[in-house]
């Protein structure tokens, strides 16, 4: 979602210059006639999530980076459609995501597994906010988190401090940090390959040539780059922290999170979840 914003430009310019990633997002204009209404688009299975799969292999075609087609995807959805998607794609391809964002939405539909569960989720909403209300939709944060507990999600809820349905500054700042420390988290890195040095020329004599051919052999093609394995998040070094009192601490181990608690994924994004939740969180660009 770069807005005509140049390459490296805009809201997402820091993911373009920092990863390695291929990041494919749009904004979804919808002018829905009743409130309660919802978008097939939100539902993966019904043809949305084929299609973002699809085109992430036509991408890798056309740009002959073979790779990109099978690459880890970091997701951000806000809003009606955006949130429901985000929740309901890494329901349906855990084993793709690397972490999500779903702010301020109400339509979190898709049941979780426990894969899924383990894939880094920040679920945001505001303090006044009324979305589910005007939607009529009962799958909201608070669904996710009395169903689910059982499963010891990886999720981060997370409620902005006197905010209301509507995006704001804080909790896009909030949560594109989430993503770069999650990404740092979870994709290993990845070396480059050294360059092989020049044939002496003892070893340009001992070539065979090409059948049919004169002068050196054809190389033999390179094997399709690998898309590495993402680490498993270790909750053991995770952080718990508490929605009533927005203190956080160090989680201990095998701990089963209590009745208003939250998981949290490390230190600097726990200090961070207790600012945005108290107000005090500043957005430096």
């Amino acid at each position: 979602f770069i807005m005509g914003m140049d390459q490296g430009m805009g809201p997402f310019g820091e993911f373009q210059n920092k990863h390695g990633f291929a990041l494919m997002t749009y904004k979804f204009e919808t002018k829905m006639k009743v409130p309660t209404d919802i978008d097939d688009f939100v539902f993966p299975e019904k043809g949305s999530g084929e299609g973002v799969v699809s085109a992430l292999e036509k991408i890798a075609k056309t740009a002959n980076k073979p790779e990109l087609a099978d690459a880890p995807i970091a997701i951000y959805g806000m809003d009606k459609i955006g949130a429901a998607f985000a929740y309901n794609f890494t329901q349906w391809k855990p084993e793709r995501i690397v972490a999500a964002v779903a702010g301020k939405g109400a339509f979190y539909t898709a049941i979780p597994t426990e894969e899924s569960a383990k894939v880094p989720l920040l679920i945001l909403w505001g303090q006044y906010d009324r979305s589910s209300e005007m939607w009529g939709s009962e799958h909201n944060h608070e669904y996710l988190y009395k169903e689910y507990a059982d499963l010891n999600p990886n999720w981060s809820y997370a409620m902005e401090f006197r905010g209301t349905e509507e995006d704001s500054q804080q909790a896009d700042y909030f949560a594109r940090k989430y993503l770069h420390k999650l990404i740092e988290m979870r994709v290993p890195k990845v070396a480059p390959k050294p360059e092989a040095p020049p044939p002496s020329e003892e070893e340009k004599e001992a070539k065979p040539a090409a059948e049919g051919q004169e002068g050196e052999a054809e190389p033999e093609p390179e094997p399709e780059p690998e898309v590495p394995a993402l680490i498993p998040i270790d909750r053991a070094e995770s952080y718990v922290g508490n929605i009533e009192t927005m203190e956080y601490s160090k989680m201990k181990k095998d701990a089963v999170l209590g009745e208003n608690e939250t998981w949290l994924p490390e230190r600097g994004i726990s200090e961070m979840w207790k600012r945005f939740a108290n107000g005090e969180l500043e957005v430096e660009e």
